[in-house]
Order: structure tokens, then C-alpha cells, then sequence
């Protein structure tokens, strides 16, 4: 049998009315507040291909063929354990999408030292091949992953992964979260001039001036040619937006926010969502004017 996880109606709902996505088989960190409806999903191994995990809407029957948009994701520190990101993954699939995150999901983090980590943009696009394949993928997504609605996304290592990986021509979205290029290569020997090979949209988001990807963030945001957005949650931090730990603002609900802006990011970029647009451009927009949040777009 399968190694997964189900997440029961009666708890999802229960979830839902606490604005609390659950992660099944999560070790002990901040779970993901989610925003209504929150779907029911599954945690669970990848079939075929070894190091990854699937989250994923649990009833994909609802869905047409090629009806759900796919996200490859890479993990801080470009990670093989997406063990303590499980809430936010978690909750990028209880609003709609198939999620393929680098790690196996009994893989357990491991510390890395310092100038030793590797960035694998290999291991992202190793999961499109497979969730595309509906042969490879077929026990599990059963052809419902879309290939004209694929995204790349990361936070810190994970995405300069993400940043990497979008040169790959099946990418429609980047989300770089707390990350981007050094002034000397890292991670390998990746610099900033990789940038060119980007063709989408992307999204570069940091925590504020206490975010170690805060400057990094910037000049990728000044050298990118694509269109592209810096959204800055002030007060975030580096683990705010995706784990819910803030740095400067322990009351404002962080997790939740960077779910909003992610999947905010995503309906406007691979759906054309105008609601959603309307979130990141014009000086009005809904993020521009949200409290400890800031916008600056360009190449739209």
C-alpha cells in the first residue's frame, strides 16, 4: 500500500473554521492558516521517482484532465527533507494545486555546513517530468496535472532551485521566497546572470531588512529582465512567510499571508485571474496597501 496520508472531510472542516490547514505526518512546527474553502488533501509518496513528495487535493476525480495547476518546489537550504515546510506546502494544496517538493516524506532535515550546499534546479524539473508523464504518474494524479499552468517555486536555497529551474520552457511562474544571488557565485557557482535565462513571471518576496535574502532579493528584483514583482513583508524575517516564524511582528498571522500572496501570485500568472492582478499592480493594489507589506513592479 501506498505510504499516504488522508485528511478527513469532518477534519478539514474543522481545520477550515480554525483558519488552520493541517499537516499530516509534520513533525512539530507552525501549521499553515488557510483562508476558506480549504480542500481536503493527501501527503504522500512519489511513485517511480525516489526524493519526492506529493501534496496534492485529496479528491482529484473533481478535475478534468490536465485541470490542476503543478508547482515544483524546492526547500530551504535546497534541503532533501520538506518535513518542517509541510504546513505551507500543505496549504498550497488545499487551495488547488498539485505540489512536487524535492525530499522523500519520511526524509528527515539534516545540517548542512556552511558553503556545502548544492543547489539542484535538476530535482524541480525531475518533477515536472514525472507528474507530466501520465504513465510514471498515472497512480496518483492520473493525468489531472496541467502542463500549461506549471510553476517553479523555493524559499532562500530552495529558490535559487526555483530561479534555476524556470529557464526550463514548460515554466509559466517563478515564486523565489526569501532568496536570490549572491554577489559571488554560491550554491554551486550559480551567480546572478543565470536571471537572463528566466522567460515568466516572477515573484521575488523577502522578509524586510531583517531577512538575510534581503539585499540578494533587491538586485535580483534590479537585474531581471522578465516581468516581475518585489513583494516585501516588512516585519517577516527569513522563515516568516513560509513557516510562520516572524522575526519582527510575532502577532501578525505570517503564514497565512505568504500562502495569500503565493497562491494570490499564482491565479494571477497562470490563470489571468484580474482579481488577483489587481493584488500586485497599480498604486492601489491590495498588497501596496496593506500595512508592513510593499510592492514595486516592473517589465509588466
Amino acid at each position: 500500500m501506498r505510504n499516504h496520508v488522508r485528511i478527513a472531510l469532518a477534519a478539514t472542516a474543522l481545520c477550515a473554521a480554525l483558519a488552520t490547514a493541517c499537516s499530516p505526518a509534520a513533525p512539530p512546527t507552525p501549521t499553515a492558516p488557510v483562508p476558506e474553502p480549504a480542500l481536503p488533501t493527501v501527503r504522500e509518496a512519489t511513485a517511480g521517482l525516489p526524493g519526492h513528495t506529493v501534496y496534492r487535493p485529496a479528491d482529484l476525480a473533481e478535475y478534468p484532465d490536465g485541470g490542476v495547476p503543478l508547482i515544483a518546489w524546492g526547500n530551504g537550504a535546497c534541503s532533501t527533507s520538506n518535513l518542517t515546510i509541510s504546513g505551507y506546502l500543505t496549504g498550497l494544496a488545499a487551495h488547488g494545486y498539485i505540489v512536487i517538493a524535492n525530499g522523500a516524506p519520511e526524509a528527515q532535515p539534516v545540517r548542512t555546513e556552511p558553503g556545502t550546499t548544492l543547489a539542484r534546479p535538476d530535482l524541480l524539473t525531475a518533477g515536472i517530468d514525472w507528474a507530466l508523464d501520465t504513465t510514471a504518474s498515472g497512480q496518483q494524479l492520473h493525468g489531472k496535472a496541467d502542463p500549461k499552468r506549471v510553476a517553479v517555486a523555493g524559499t532562500s536555497c530552495g529558490g535559487i532551485e526555483a530561479l534555476l529551474a524556470g529557464a526550463d520552457p514548460r515554466v509559466r511562474s517563478v515564486v523565489g521566497l526569501n532568496t536570490g544571488f549572491s554577489t559571488t557565485p554560491r550554491f554551486g557557482g550559480h551567480d546572478r546572470g543565470r536571471l537572463a535565462a528566466l522567460h515568466s513571471p516572477t515573484l521575488l518576496l523577502n522578509g524586510g531588512p531583517t531577512d538575510v535574502a534581503y539585499d540578494n532579493s533587491r538586485g535580483d528584483f534590479a537585474a531581471i529582465t522578465v516581468p516581475a514583482a518585489l513583494v516585501e513583508a516588512t516585519k517577516a524575517g527569513h522563515s516568516g512567510i513560509s513557516r510562520g516564524i516572524s522575526e519582527g511582528d510575532g502577532d501578525q498571522p505570517m503564514l497565512a499571508a505568504g500562502l495569500r500572496v503565493t497562491t494570490e501570485w499564482l491565479r494571477f500568472t497562470l490563470d489571468d485571474d484580474q482579481q488577483a492582478k489587481s493584488r500586485f499592480l497599480g498604486p492601489d493594489c491590495g498588497w501596496c496597501t496593506t500595512p508592513n507589506w510593499t510592492v514595486t513592479t516592473r517589465n509588466f
